[in-house]
């Protein structure tokens, strides 16, 4: 899931970045999405396709390494 906007009671924008393989949620408050991307990167998040939060990005990471691996010696 990229990031999706959010109008607020208090007109701020904040845009939302969800994990495509957990429940995981990260609320920003920042103008622009370009920044919130950033923010959101920053922080370990992977906002590509798939959104990954950080530690489903971990996983994701060693389960291609493994993989590579796999690869290499079968």
């Amino acid at each position: 899931m990229t990031a999706e906007l959010a109008a607020t009671a208090t007109g701020w924008r904040t845009w939302r970045f969800g994990c495509d393989l957990c429940d995981r949620t990260l609320w920003t408050a920042l103008d622009h999405q370009r920044t919130a991307s950033d923010m959101a990167r920053t922080n370990g998040w992977i906002v590509d396709d798939p959104t990954l939060c950080p530690a489903c990005a971990i996983v994701a990471q060693h389960k291609e390494r493994a993989d590579e691996t796999d690869r290499r010696i079968g």
